[in-house]
């Protein structure tokens, strides 16, 4: 998507971007606008928007020779759902779908509900998934039997696979591996 310089579309609503107000505008089609003059006439034209380290889409935008990034999602929720509640509100995909940026596909929530909304969509990351998992489902499963058989410690099964005991204590309190 980058450098996408589209004109705007037909029927897309326009909010103005709090602070950057006559400069950019969040639409309702889920991207961010720039308000030019070309061969000095009014132009609208929609920003490249680029991926980040995160799953997000991003734009950066200028004022007063700063430049400013944010996620899409962001910026189009304050534009059309007005400031966050609380400092711990994040925007919500209700659809699960990162890159579906419509403001009526957004809504704040807290963290809690965000992550009902993942195990509701299918998009919670778990096991296997997490990029820094040690243990298999099966190497889980085995470490809880044998420590629910007594005998060993949970010191004595880190040393056997080769994990930190706080790896263990966590599993075995079901702060991780919850799914089995």
């Amino acid at each position: 998507m980058d450098n996408e310089h589209l004109a705007l579309p037909e029927g897309v609503e326009l909010r103005p971007l709090l602070g950057f107000e006559g400069k950019y505008s969040a639409g309702s089609d889920g991207f961010i606008y720039t308000h030019i003059y070309k061969y000095n006439y009014p132009a609208i034209y929609r920003l490249g928007a680029y991926s980040g380290s995160q799953k997000y889409l991003y734009v950066k935008l200028q004022r007063n020779g700063k430049r400013y990034q944010r996620a899409i999602h962001v910026w189009v929720c304050l534009a059309f759902h007005g400031p966050k509640p609380t400092l711990n509100h994040q925007v919500r995909h209700l659809d699960g779908n990162v890159y579906n940026n419509k403001p009526t596909n957004l809504r704040w929530g807290t963290g809690l509900e965000n992550a009902a909304d993942r195990v509701i969509h299918g998009t919670q990351i778990k096991g296997l998934q997490i990029h820094s998992a040690k243990l298999t489902e099966e190497l889980a499963f085995e470490i809880r039997n044998l420590y629910g058989l007594g005998g060993i410690t949970q010191q004595k099964l880190a040393e056997k696979y080769g994990v930190g005991q706080s790896t263990i204590s966590s599993l075995l309190l079901r702060k991780t591996w919850k799914h089995i």
